[in-house]
């Protein structure tokens, strides 16, 4: 993958040596190949010579070339030719200046050239640097640098592939990751439900800085390491090119905590990783982020202790304020700050995302991974292999028929956990969260040397039960203070401690052996960098502190944390662990704190309560419905945060959502919002209820929601859809299953239609709905020249994005007073369908140059109003005038990687013609404006123009005219 271009400008007055200029200039030989060779000059740029002129003057090391016989110059043919100042192109060469001896060369600098006219916008410079001197060292350490990114991020470890041997538990990310899912979690979003997206869709965006939440397991870690590889790599495809060649620097807050660093400066923003380089150049890392080639990929904020977070988000406020084109995304947990997006105060360019949950298919396909890279393993037989293809199908199956056990693999985390243990168990697993963790605790501890027969390797002998209780010191040694990592001394203190109780492992051999073996052997603990230990994952460390602090009779220390973002998921795993009379008494303590807090922890604590309350097996009904006044207290979620929280509690909270009819619009949208989160059938009365109110923005919530709930669109669309005001709604259908519903359901009258994986047939539903009477095609099914739909003589508006496209039957559409085209089509062909259009008085035609595709058809009289998205440079309008003599209105949208003007002079004598003309980036010049006053609007759109964007600003004939 090509990296982006690096520009600058020269910003000092002292002479900048070691520079260079290539090109072919005319003395230049031709290679066997008969092609011109390049060649290579070094130079010096020479910032005050050439003043008052905006000139770049370069001058050559030596001279170049001996004079030709004509006095010609023997560099001429350098014009157009780069200068650079190592890897940034600082200038164009436009003139080899007489005298001299031919030892100069000028360029124009490249802030004063248009830069958006030469490429494409994904290959602009982020930023303009200012180069001040050549830092010959930069260019070899980074390209170091990226080796050492890539080595540490590009393998990860899977549970349970680590069972059979240590070098098949890391394999590439490009095998392992998968693409989950996420939403936008911005508060202030008022346009319904946020359809989930691939993550790395949404990260494709022009937002500069995410702030991505996600539950413990749910693969934060594992993007910011994806992102990380493939940025330094330059690898990403299409959709996240704009990462390419971007510096990564990876800043896992938990070892910052655990080594009592500080938030780092610039300078110190390369050591942080620990990688595998040299020290960088003196201001190198300054030098990348002033020039927006960095991103900065904050792991874990929710690793920071809570008093420290409010200096956290002064320190990375500072940074973004002080490097406005750095691009960075932070990572936590979701109640690790309050709000969502605005966190950080920032009015702009920030996205608030939150990974979601993995839908079945995600499993599905999760599954089939890990048993890929198991049947990759060195040590597998052929039976083996055999047998993991056997135990694929029978998980599998198992998934696709027990909702609790898919309930239990909503993560990464967890559904890797579960494939080893059906692996390991040979196809029996445990039913609840609780079980799961001790069977997992169980497989990476107990049976993993006994399956291999190794047999004290160290020289040491552990049990499961042994090997659990020192965990559990280490664990809840670094739960209280705060931490996700500790050295050898600090682990071995906290074992030493532990041995006093446990004299038959104590005898075995001296507590530094004792470490060792335990990070050898237990496949929880693991040495991250020189002298810092951590858990594989912060869910097996919460787990064990969780149950070193019931044993241990320290469960009101533990509460006394209980509001406390970083000691929750102890909290909780301790509830799951406990017996019947023990249970209540926490619960009691959560729902005493809770009453006497206020605000966002009050909200956490009755939260989790609730949730510690829902993995009892058995609760009294006097406490259960202590727990349930606090959780109706809560109602109605105040933002999308809180709605997603209660979500989690599943079919619980239905009985405590409110109805409609007392609820401002926004709180109706968020109790929408936790419903379709639910997403089980017994959410269907209570949408219900909701869909026969008036609010359009509630119904079209519904409507949008309709592929998203888990359960069947058939019971969706018969006991919710069918019962609602549709008329004022548009339906956008990605599924042909949702289409063949359509005709079920009275007063559709707006479709969008997502088409592409659809088959020709699946179309034939279009004229099946009577009161349709505006439908957008995007994409059209069927391969080569994909057909128009079967016509629907009621529809007014059409609007078709499809890249092949067949206008046969065009024709057919007689209700047609406003038709879009995005793409190209033969001209010819399309006039003789518009001439037959009797009611058409409004299009939309792809044409970037007029002049040219209109010379010679016919005068269509009938159009009022037209719109061209794509004008080119130059676009000559004359024919354009010629062609629609009588509109009233015209829309133009200049390409904004080449148009400078627009000349409007050939609709001068068009009395009463509106004119809007929409740009991107740089503004036209207008020539003619003055005819037209106050009949002339110019805009500026932040994007290209898509359907939504160009209906915005130059809308089409409206059907009911």
């Amino acid at each position: 993958m090509q990296r982006r271009l690096r520009w600058g400008t020269v910003t000092t007055g002292q002479p900048l040596p070691d520079c260079q200029i290539v090109g072919f200039p005319a003395v230049q030989r031709r290679g066997p190949s008969g092609d011109l060779e390049l060649d290579q000059f070094e130079v010096t740029v020479l910032p005050l010579a050439g003043r008052p002129r905006p000139t770049v003057i370069c001058e050559f090391s030596r001279r170049p070339a001996v004079e030709r016989a004509e006095a010609a110059s023997p560099l001429a043919g350098l014009s157009g030719a780069p200068v650079f100042a190592g890897g940034v192109l600082i200038g164009i060469v436009t003139d080899i200046p007489k005298g001299r001896d031919h030892m100069r060369a000028e360029a124009v600098p490249m802030d004063l050239l248009p830069f958006d006219r030469l490429l494409p916008d994904r290959q602009l410079p982020l930023a303009m640097e200012r180069v001040t001197d050549f830092h010959r060292r930069d260019e070899h350490f980074e390209e170091q640098y990226s080796k050492a990114v890539k080595n540490r991020y590009r393998k990860i470890e899977i549970i349970g592939i680590e069972e059979l041997g240590k070098d098949e538990s890391r394999w590439d990310l490009d095998a392992a990751y998968l693409p989950l899912e996420a939403e936008s979690s911005g508060s202030r979003q008022r346009s319904g439900v946020s359809r989930p997206r691939r993550i790395d869709d949404l990260l494709s965006g022009t937002e500069s800085v995410v702030l991505l939440r996600g539950e413990a397991g749910a693969g934060k870690t594992t993007l910011v390491w994806w992102l990380a590889s493939h940025a330094a790599c330059a690898t990403f495809g299409p959709k996240l090119a704009d990462f390419n060649g971007l510096v990564p620097f990876v800043i896992p807050m938990r070892t910052l905590r655990a080594q009592g660093l500080g938030f780092p400066t610039p300078q110190r923003l390369p050591q942080v990783a620990g990688l595998m380089t040299d020290d960088p150049p003196e201001g190198w890392a300054r030098r990348v982020l002033e020039a927006g080639r960095a991103l900065l990929l904050i792991d874990g904020l929710d690793e920071v202790p809570q008093e420290d977070r409010e200096a956290a988000r002064r320190w990375l406020i500072e940074l973004l304020e002080t490097f406005e084109h750095v691009r960075c995304m932070v990572t936590m947990r979701p109640l690790a700050v309050e709000g969502d997006g605005d966190w950080l105060g920032m009015q702009q360019g920030v996205l608030g995302l939150r990974l979601l949950s993995m839908r079945d298919s995600d499993i599905q396909t999760f599954v089939h991974v890990w048993h890929d890279a198991a049947r990759l393993e060195l040590s597998s037989s052929s039976d083996e292999r055999a047998e993991l293809i056997r135990l694929e199908k029978d998980l599998a199956q198992q998934f696709a028929t027990n909702p609790a056990l898919r309930d239990l693999a909503r993560t990464p985390l967890l559904c890797a956990v579960i494939c080893a243990l059906h692996r390991r168990r040979r196809g029996l697993l445990p039913t609840s969260r609780t079980k799961l963790y001790q069977a997992a605790l169980d497989m990476l501890l107990g049976s993993r040397d006994a399956l291999r027969r190794i047999d004290a390797p160290e020289g040491i002998e552990i049990e499961s039960e042994q090997h659990k209780q020192l965990l559990q010191r280490i664990a809840v040694w670094l739960v209280r203070n705060g931490q996700s990592q500790l050295s050898y001394g600090q682990a071995e203190r906290q074992l030493q401690e532990a041995l006093h109780g446990m004299p038959r492992v104590a005898e075995q051999g001296p507590v530094s052996r004792i470490l060792r073996h335990i990070l050898n052997r237990s496949g929880l603990l693991q040495e991250r960098a020189e002298d810092s230990i951590q858990f594989i994952h912060r869910t097996f460390q919460d787990y064990l502190a969780a149950k070193e602090f019931r044993e241990s009779d320290h469960v009101g220390e533990l509460l006394r944390h209980a509001a406390e973002q970083e000691w929750e998921d102890v909290v909780l795993l301790a509830s799951g662990q406990c017996n019947r009379s023990e249970l209540p008494k926490i619960l009691e303590s959560l729902i005493a704190q809770g009453d006497q807090a206020t605000g966002w922890t009050q909200w956490k604590l009755r939260i989790l309560a609730a949730n510690c309350a829902l993995a009892a097996v058995y609760l009294s009904e006097e406490v259960r419905g202590e727990v349930d006044s606090r959780v109706a207290a809560l109602m109605p979620p105040g933002d999308s945060i809180q709605s997603a929280e209660l979500a989690k509690l599943g079919s619980y909270v239905l009985p405590f959502l409110p109805s409609a009819e007392p609820l401002s619009e926004e709180h109706q949208l968020l109790v929408l919002d936790t419903l379709y989160k639910i997403g089980t059938p017994d959410c269907l009365p209570l949408l219900r209820a909701y869909a026969q109110q008036r609010s359009q923005a509630v119904r079209q919530f519904i409507v949008k929601a309709w592929d998203l709930f888990s359960f069947s669109v058939a019971d969706y669309a018969r006991e919710v859809l069918a019962h609602m005001r549709l008329d004022d709604l548009k339906f956008t259908i990605r599924h042909s299953d949702l289409l063949h519903r359509l005709p079920q359901l009275r007063g559709v009258r707006q479709l969008e239609l997502h088409a592409l994986r659809m088959r020709p047939e699946d179309l034939e539903a279009i004229p099946m709905l009577p009161a349709l009477r505006e439908v957008r095609l995007v994409g059209l099914p069927g391969p080569g020249a994909t057909r128009l739909p079967p016509a629907h003589p009621g529809v007014a508006r059409l609007s078709v994005d499809s890249h092949s496209l067949d206008l046969d039957g065009l024709n057919q559409w007689t209700g047609l007073q406003g038709l879009a085209l995005w793409q190209p089509v033969r001209v010819q062909d399309l006039f003789e369908c518009l001439a037959s259009l009797p009611r058409l008085r409004a299009v939309q035609l792809p044409l970037a140059s007029p002049v040219v595709a209109l010379e010679s058809v016919p005068v269509l009289s009938t159009i009022r109003t037209l719109v061209l998205p794509s004008l080119a440079e130059g676009g000559d309008l004359r024919q354009l005038a010629r062609v629609f003599p009588s509109l009233t209105q015209l829309t133009l949208h200049p390409q904004p990687s080449t148009a400078h003007s627009v000349d409007l002079t050939p609709f001068a004598g068009h009395e009463g013609l509106r004119v809007h003309v929409v740009y991107g980036r740089q503004r036209p010049a207008i020539v003619g404006a003055d005819a037209f006053d106050d009949r002339l609007r110019v805009t500026q759109i932040q994007e290209e123009p898509t359907i939504e964007s160009m209906r915005e600003v130059a809308s089409l004939t409206s059907p009911d005219q």
